[in-house]
């Protein structure tokens, strides 16, 4: 089950989706189909985590949320997808730093501008990774 603030996040997902649409037209988002593309493999901790979301998500909206899981390249084919999707709202990333800053930052490809491209909507998750190494090594 989600936390409260998982559920605040997500309707803060949605309301800048929504915004993200930059028309405004007397139609009621949403009115069809929304797709979350998570540029992993599925059953990954990314795309568990997506998973719970759009859960709840669904109902909250009263409209069908769908999971597209588009991994490869460290993300980034996904991710691309995304970029290239109309920016109405309907097509959303589930991303994280991994694709949006270090693959950029670190490889060569310049296949989207994440700075142009997205906005960020929510911080869904927080972790931790911490290096550990013999005392001796």
């Amino acid at each position: 089950m989600l936390a409260p603030r998982h559920v605040l996040c997500a309707l803060a997902l949605i309301g800048a989706a929504a915004s993200v649409a930059g028309r405004v037209e007397a139609q009621t988002y949403p009115d069809r189909l929304i797709k979350m593309v998570v540029p992993y493999p599925a059953g990954g901790p990314i795309d568990i985590t997506a998973r719970l979301v759009v859960q709840r998500l669904g109902p909250i909206l009263g409209q069908t949320v769908i999971i597209e899981n588009r991994g490869g390249a460290g993300g980034a084919l996904g991710t691309k997808a995304v970029a290239a999707a109309e920016p109405d709202g309907y097509t959303l990333l589930f991303g994280n730093a991994s694709a949006l800053v270090v693959g950029p930052a670190v490889y060569r490809f310049r296949d989207y501008d994440t700075i142009k491209q997205f906005a960020p909507v929510a911080k869904v998750t927080e972790g931790y990774e911490v290096l550990v190494v013999a005392p001796d090594f």
